[in-house]
């Protein structure tokens, strides 16, 4: 395996150490198992961390041979995450509801039929209703309306 030295400030180590925590939560927090693979690299990176005296928050576990980040520290990175998720969720939610709305408003021949420009338009328009609502009120006003049965 060929073998790269990359030099860098101790500030750019923590600033890697917070981009291998939070990509390494994205992409092992909903897997049932983990991947040998990233975990390895996960450890190789706190291992050469700590053991450069880069960053004090790094501990290990003698028992198990493992590093890790202290709680403190794993606290504001899952901080930074939980805001992301957040933009990412309302974002998500605007969009879905956009396009229901979309849906509701024209047939699906009318939108197969649209051009770009006016399918962007009528998108745009219904999108930026749903953004002021959730800027003013936050979620307040956002609920499931339960439908009614009809025999």
């Amino acid at each position: 395996m060929d073998e790269i030295a990359l030099k860098m400030s101790k500030e750019d180590y923590q600033l890697l150490l917070k981009h291998v925590f939070i990509a390494n939560w994205v992409l092992t927090a909903t897997k049932e198992t983990r991947d040998k693979k990233l975990e390895e690299f996960h450890q190789k990176i706190l291992k050469f961390i700590k053991t450069n005296q880069i960053e004090d928050k790094i501990e290990k576990d003698k028992a198990q041979n493992v590093y890790f980040i202290n709680e403190n520290l794993e606290e504001k990175y899952l901080e930074e995450i939980d805001e992301y998720n957040q933009d990412i969720f309302i974002e998500e939610l605007i969009d879905q509801l956009t396009k229901k709305e979309l849906v509701k408003n024209y047939t699906e021949e009318e939108l197969s039929h649209m051009s770009e420009t006016k399918f962007h338009k009528a998108f745009d328009l219904i999108q930026e209703k749903y953004i002021s609502e959730v800027e003013k009120n936050g979620m307040k006003n956002i609920d499931f309306i339960e439908q009614k049965k009809t025999n």
